[in-house]
């Protein structure tokens, strides 16, 4: 078998569900048939008012949760985009949130994948668990080689079904920004001028 992996770095305030999105692509990642890590933020970490957790996805065995070198970064808060930006692997991958990242021109790297989301926007209005954040999380699996869509929303259904917070409109809800971050990069809404390498090609 090849090797594919994706090492991606969940990042922004603890109210923007770090938690939550490591654990759902965890998931998804495991219903793939793939081999999954999952480091989600810890106690000083969350104290801070600042997280961060990782999720590796391989088709092989991976040897350690720990990633110095992310393929892909979601950034939902200006702090996380700073922090971890220039830690992202040439050729990768960078998700931002718009409405709380306000990156210029000149801070997007040449040599990665900048895709800026503008959450609040597509997100649906009713209140969700982590609604915002979700639109993030649908845009990086519209980009991923391992996990799709589908399994994604099987694993936020189950997610939710562990917590004790299925109901009909909180999945309904949940399901729709997953879907409408997707649909986003699916779409081509945004810029590529400053792109020039790929790594999450078919």
């Amino acid at each position: 078998m090849s090797l594919e992996i994706e090492k991606v770095v969940f990042a922004g305030h603890t109210h923007h569900g770090i938690h939550f999105l490591g654990r759902i692509l965890a998931r998804a990642g495991m219903l793939a048939h793939r081999e999954v890590t999952w480091l989600p933020p810890y106690g000083p970490i969350i104290l801070a008012g600042n997280a961060y957790g990782t999720v590796i996805l391989s088709t092989v065995e991976v040897g350690s949760p720990v990633v110095e070198v992310p393929d892909a970064l979601v950034a939902l808060n200006h702090h996380a985009f700073e922090k971890f930006n220039g830690r992202l692997k040439a050729g990768g991958l960078l998700l931002f949130d718009t409405s709380e990242v306000q990156a210029e021109d000149d801070q997007l790297r040449d040599d990665v994948r900048a895709i800026g989301v503008p959450s609040r926007e597509i997100s649906p209005p009713e209140p969700g668990l982590i609604t915002p954040s979700l639109s993030l999380l649908g845009a990086y699996v519209a980009c991923s080689k391992m996990v799709n869509l589908e399994l994604t929303i099987d694993s936020l259904k189950e997610i939710l079904r562990q917590e004790g917070l299925l109901t009909s409109s909180e999945f309904r809800i949940n399901r729709r920004a997953l879907e409408r971050g997707a649909a986003y990069v699916g779409e081509k809404r945004y810029m590529f001028s400053r792109y020039r390498y790929a790594i999450f090609t078919g």
